[in-house]
């Protein structure tokens, strides 16, 4: 984005949402297009074909304004795929062992909305009030807990921390639909290892 975004519009999106909707269409916060930067290899082969009078100053500029709508292009393809864009990676947040101890009630709220989405792809088949509970509970239980509050993304892992919920018959329910959740994002992690190790 640095290649043709000017820097103020880069530095406010400060979360990966603020990020995600960026206006790149909007001509006013591209840096003007004699500073679009190609690279080093791409800049020196410019420099090189313009020296020896291959490419003119306006060739140069085309490839500049063309290497700029290639990557507009680009990005809004992976703002409009990337998963934070769904709703249910968003509720998510509610594993965060940092929310559960903090913030309940936003953590329900979560959690309800990604039971509406398990329950209307059929993933879920309990009863998705026993669920609500022990979620809840769980949260409870996590707001006593020093590891949960103290969490550190960087250096905790979050399947470690919920092993508690599976060690405890209270929170089976709950703790079928959070592995769920936990390897969503690495369905196709077996295959891709097994792969890897051919």
């Amino acid at each position: 984005m640095g290649i043709f975004i000017k820097e103020e519009p880069r530095k406010e999106a400060t979360t990966v949402l603020k990020l995600l909707h960026i206006p790149l269409q909007d001509s006013s916060i591209h840096k003007d297009a004699t500073k679009i930067n190609l690279g080093f290899s791409a800049e020196t082969c410019l420099e090189q074909l313009r020296s020896i009078n291959k490419v003119s100053e306006r060739q140069a500029l085309d490839l500049r304004m063309e290497c700029k709508t290639f990557l507009i292009k680009l990005l809004e393809k992976l703002q409009n795929k990337a998963p934070v864009n769904q709703q249910l990676v968003r509720s998510m947040q509610c594993l965060d062992p940092r929310y559960m101890a903090e913030s309940k009630e936003v953590c329900l709220a979560q959690m309800k909305r990604i039971l509406h989405h398990l329950v209307g792809a059929n993933h879920v088949e309990e009863s998705c009030d026993d669920i609500l509970r022990e979620f809840s509970d769980f949260c409870d239980f996590a707001a006593l807990q020093a590891n949960f509050r103290e969490f550190e993304p960087i250096r905790d892992r979050v399947d470690t921390i919920h092993s508690a919920m599976g060690a405890r018959k209270a929170f089976s329910k709950v703790w079928h639909v959070v592995k769920m959740l936990l390897v969503l994002s690495h369905g196709q992690a077996s295959v891709e290892r097994g792969l890897l190790n051919q």
